[in-house]
């Protein structure tokens, strides 16, 4: 594209390769410089190799499944650098499957110095240029999540949450009493905050964040969990354990991730609405939400992850 097309137009006719950059860098973590390669291997893919338009595609598609295809691209920018991948990793499914065509890791090989030139050429004419305000954006945010982190974590420490058990309600207030009387004194609760129950319906969970991470270790004493017993009924008390958001890599090293979303992008809207209530179930258990007795069994989980899954 023409050098002297203002930046308004130059970012519309990318738009949708904007999308997914953002979607990278934002919601899958990654890093910028690296996120910024792959667009550029994508373009070049779909201007020289693919049979169809691929990138519009890749707009509606999950961002598991846009994990699994920025890694089968991160493998083919380690084979032009050449870094070697396993013997069982030059096949790329997922960008056969994307545009329409037959290709491995062996067309990198053929090509490279053509290319590892188109890269270079669409990072300079293209991304660097379409993406300039997101990264200045994403920039920003990290520098600002640095500055903060350690506010964060700080305050993580010093929170706990308290479950109750059904049939047996335990007040507000019952609970703050208890928790000065037994820990340190007045000033030891810094909030309480109870789970909003509707008229015929009980608190089942509670969140307190105390005066300083000491009063939570000593009511834990080293445990996940403890028991403790607030006029007379039991209350499950357990850290604050924050949810890191970005970690797929974590669930595809726990869990066989390639082989989840391959499985997924062959079934029946029908079985991945099934999964979506599975996942959605673990979501509320995470989130401190209580579920029916039925629905702690997400076997379609299980069969996808190979492995006994429970939203205990």
């Amino acid at each position: 594209m023409d050098p002297a097309v203002p930046d308004s137009l130059f970012k519309a006719y990318y738009q949708m390769e904007r999308e997914l950059f953002a979607m990278l860098v934002v919601y899958l973590c990654q890093s910028p410089t690296e996120s910024m390669k792959i667009i550029a291997l994508w373009i070049w893919l779909e201007r020289n190799v693919s049979a169809v338009m691929f990138i519009p595609k890749m707009r509606l598609l999950p961002h598991t499944v846009i994990y699994a295809i920025m890694e089968e691209t991160t493998k083919c920018l380690n084979f032009l650098q050449g870094r070697p991948n396993a013997a069982d990793e030059f096949e790329l499914p997922l960008l056969e499957m994307l545009m329409e065509k037959t290709v491995s890791l062996e067309l990198f090989h053929q090509y490279s110095i053509i290319v590892t030139q188109g890269i270079k050429e669409l990072l300079t004419t293209v991304c660097g240029r379409a993406f300039y305000d997101i990264n200045i954006r994403v920039n920003q945010i990290n520098t600002a999540a640095h500055q903060i982190l350690p506010t964060l974590n700080e305050y993580s420490q010093r929170v706990m949450y308290l479950t109750f058990s059904r049939g047996k309600p335990v007040p507000v207030l019952t609970l703050l009493n208890y928790l000065r009387l037994t820990y340190g004194g007045d000033n030891i609760v810094h909030s309480l905050v109870m789970q909003q129950a509707g008229e015929n319906t009980q608190s089942l969970y509670a969140r307190a964040i105390l005066e300083n991470r000491e009063i939570v270790e000593n009511i834990m004493q080293g445990r996940n969990k403890v028991r403790l017993i607030v006029d007379g009924n039991p209350v499950w008390a357990r850290k604050f354990v924050p949810i890191r958001y970005g970690s797929l890599a974590m669930a595809r090293e726990r869990y066989n991730f390639r082989g989840i979303v391959n499985r997924m992008l062959q079934l029946s809207g029908t079985i991945i609405f099934a999964l979506v209530e599975g996942t959605g179930n673990c979501l509320c258990v995470l989130n401190h939400e209580p579920l029916a007795a039925d629905d702690r069994e997400i076997s379609l989980l299980d069969i996808f992850m190979g492995s006994g899954t429970q939203t205990k």
